[in-house]
């Protein structure tokens, strides 16, 4: 599993680096270590030398000990005479310089390898001494502890009690490749008692198997508290009803992502405490979770998929994802300086959940479609009058796009006999949908043909659809037809010597209409006997006559009736409908050698 990180190419001469001591004095000692023996020396000497030390390790992957077989491979065993001491470790040196310049942030090019052979880094200060100084302890990767102890951290154990204030801060850390096989062991465990503090963030913790714990354990008592913040825990395995995260006692957890790892025991949960009453919980997302008894306090806790995506030793919110500017911008204990990565910690105006802070969504504004009618087709309009109106609608769809990307969309119009509704300039935002653009045409006497273009730009990237709609000559309003003989709906008798016609004649006048106006008049038998003789069907123009509308009844000396129905049409208005009623009554005739 070491092979995942890089070399350095100084390593090769780490057997020659002797244990470097770059600034001293009665109150600070700094060590260069570019071996896992020298780091396990600088460890002892940092624990009884009566100074504040710091410990810088070169970029490159450390190996081996001088602790004897057994103890932890990396160990801070703090003597009475550094009680009050401190202790930064930390990763991303150069050793071309002898650790003057800090070369690197990134966690995963400084690496503490165990080789399986043992517990890896070991903070364990009991009672006995009065500890009161501050641990520190940053970007360093920690992989390939192994170990069967039970109830300790197999590749970072941080247990302190007493009653002096003593705190620990690890931050931007991660554990990789661990396996913990001893009962109620865990990967990670950090347990403070006592008085002070622990805080941890910036944890990534993946890939590791706690056969009879959990991966990270986290407890306080006393008047102490922890702190677990933006840490990604995920893809281990675990033989306890917390397949990833267990906590006890009065700690705090915020803007962590805990998901996507197993457990052998069933019902297991990604967090899980048997008594969650003293735990706060801020923004959190768990894929399950499960706190014994409830919590002391709650908010904006998620569940479910964390949609991210594993690259290499870290996992980044995908661009869906609710880890994204979804947490706290003031956990206790403070936001670390940078993300896991060393990269900025806030990434727009939120901070993400986890130990990564994704790259802003790029804003990618979505693609517009045309939808009704289809770009390149000319589209006829009906008839119309002068002056009146018609319309047509152009849709479109939006798909796609990131973030608070937008789209714009203009339209155009190449005559002003047009207008075009509001919704033709408008922007478009991701899941918007595209307001219809209404395109209004009025009617002239000599028509016309009209273009509309319509031009969206996403991100630069320009694209058009074009309309064209063809619109004939504006009709002229025909002529108003009045009836004036005999009047509509009244009942005309006819009279007629048997064994012939009775005619009678339907007479209209016009009124009104446009110059060049026309209207139809249409007669024709409703029914009965009548029959319409001439004149059933005329174009009437604006100023001019009706031809009067004959209609005739064979006289056959039985009473009869009929009923004509003439139907005047002008353009843009409801036809008129004119009916007419005839009779004839009943006739005696007699036929006597020819005469009547």
């Amino acid at each position: 599993m070491n092979t995942m990180f890089r070399s350095h190419s100084r390593l090769a001469r780490a057997a020659l680096a002797a244990l470097a001591l770059a600034a001293s004095s009665a109150q600070a000692t700094t060590f260069c270590v570019t071996t896992g023996t020298q780091l396990a020396n600088a460890l002892n000497t940092a624990a009884s030398n009566g100074q504040n030390d710091e410990i810088r390790i070169p970029t490159g992957t450390l190996t081996g000990t001088s602790n004897p077989a057994g103890n932890p491979r990396w160990g801070y065993p703090v003597q009475a005479s550094d009680e009050g001491s401190s202790l930064t470790l930390s990763g991303g040196w150069s050793a071309g310089n002898n650790c003057a310049s800090q070369v690197s942030l990134d966690p995963t090019q400084t690496a503490l390898d165990a080789q399986n052979a043992g517990r890896a880094l070991d903070f364990t200060i009991t009672n006995s001494i009065a500890f009161s100084g501050d641990v520190v302890v940053r970007n360093l990767t920690i992989t390939r502890a192994s170990s069967s102890n039970q109830a300790v951290g197999v590749a970072f154990n941080w247990y302190v009690t007493g009653q002096l204030g003593s705190s620990l801060l690890i931050e931007n850390v991660l554990v990789i490749a661990s396996t913990a096989t001893g009962s109620s062991a865990s990967v990670v465990k950090v347990t403070h008692s006592g008085s002070g503090y622990a805080k941890a963030r910036n944890l990534i913790v993946y890939g590791n198997n706690a056969t009879n714990g959990l991966p990270v354990a986290v407890s306080a008592y006393d008047t102490a508290y922890a702190v677990l913040s933006n840490s990604s825990i995920f893809d281990n395995s675990a033989g306890s009803a917390a397949a990833g995260l267990g906590a006890l006692g009065v700690v705090t957890l915020a803007n962590n992502a805990v998901a996507d790892n197993t457990s052998s025991t069933s019902p297991s949960y990604q967090a899980y405490s048997a008594l969650g009453t003293s735990l706060t919980l801020r923004y959190n997302h768990f894929g399950t979770r499960l706190f014994t008894g409830g919590v002391n306090s709650d908010v904006g806790t998620t569940t479910g998929d964390a949609q991210w995506t594993q690259v290499g030793s870290i996992i980044v919110p995908d661009a869906v994802s609710p880890l994204r500017d979804s947490g706290t911008n003031s956990p206790t204990g403070g936001l670390a300086s940078t993300d896991f990565q060393g990269d900025a910690r806030i990434v727009n105006s939120v901070v993400d959940r986890g130990a990564i802070e994704a790259e802003a969504i790029p804003h990618i504004g979505p693609t517009i479609s045309a939808v009704s009618p289809t770009p390149g087709t000319g589209q006829f309009m009906p008839d119309g009058l002068t002056n009146t109106t018609v319309t047509a609608t152009l849709t479109f769809a939006a798909t796609g796009g990131t973030g608070a990307g937008t789209t714009s969309l203009v339209c155009t119009d190449d005559n002003a006999a047009a207008v075009l509704s509001a919704s033709a300039n408008q922007t478009i935002a991701v899941g918007e949908p595209v307001a219809p653009v209404v395109v209004t045409m009025t009617y002239v006497p000599l028509g016309y043909n009209l273009g509309v273009v319509c031009t969206a730009n996403t991100n630069g990237n320009v694209y058009s659809f074009q309309y064209n709609f063809f619109v004939p000559n504006a009709s002229r309003i025909g002529p108003l037809v009045q009836a004036v003989s005999p009047l509509a709906g009244s009942t005309t008798l006819l009279d007629a010597p048997v064994g012939q016609n009775a005619t009678h004649a339907i007479t209209f006048a016009l009124q009104g209409g446009e110059a060049g106006g026309e209207a139809e008049l249409q007669c024709s038998v409703l029914n009965g006997s009548v029959s319409v003789t001439a004149n059933a069907s005329q174009t009437l123009v604006s100023g001019g006559s009706v031809a009067p509308v004959q209609v005739s009844m064979l006289a056959t000396g039985q009473p009869q009736t009929g009923t004509v129905r003439c139907v005047a049409s002008r353009i843009g208005l409801a036809p008129v409908t004119f009916d007419y009623t005839f009779t004839m009554n009943a006739v005696d005739a007699v036929f006597v050698d020819g005469f009547e």
